[in-house]
């Protein structure tokens, strides 16, 4: 069966909101976690209980997490998929309610593909738009 442009974007709209969504919780998750291992690296060492391996792996634990934070960047990626979400809400109304043809929106969409692509955060390093997020 043939998928309109309509269907298209909102398959695309639904698609960056949960990629939006998991990059969010990703980020605080790993930020909770860091402060847990944090916390529990420190009771271990007062507590003089746990073996040094695994103290010495608890306060390991929040620098590993800080630094995949520094790599995958969740936060910025959410922001990015939000901004995108955004963007083809606005799309998707200029289609439902302001009347712009097929035609235009699929011009439109796929220049917003490639813009959005140019903005795309990588892994981390900075941006392809040159700006650090």
């Amino acid at each position: 069966m043939e998928e309109s442009l309509e269907q298209e974007l909102q398959a695309a709209v639904v698609a960056a909101r949960r990629f939006a969504r998991r990059n969010y919780l990703l980020g605080y998750l790993i930020a909770g976690l860091t402060v847990l291992s944090s916390i529990a690296a420190g009771l271990a060492v007062s507590l003089d209980q746990v073996p040094k391996g695994w103290q010495a792996l608890l306060a390991s634990l929040p620098a590993a997490m800080v630094a995949s934070t520094t790599v995958f960047r969740f936060e910025q990626k959410s922001a990015w998929f939000w901004r995108k979400s955004k963007q083809l809400d606005m799309l998707l109304r200029a289609i439902r309610y302001e009347g712009l043809g097929a035609a235009d929106a699929s011009k439109l969409f796929s220049k917003l593909e490639v813009e959005m692509e140019q903005e795309w955060v990588s892994f981390g390093a900075m941006g392809k738009s040159g700006e650090r997020g």
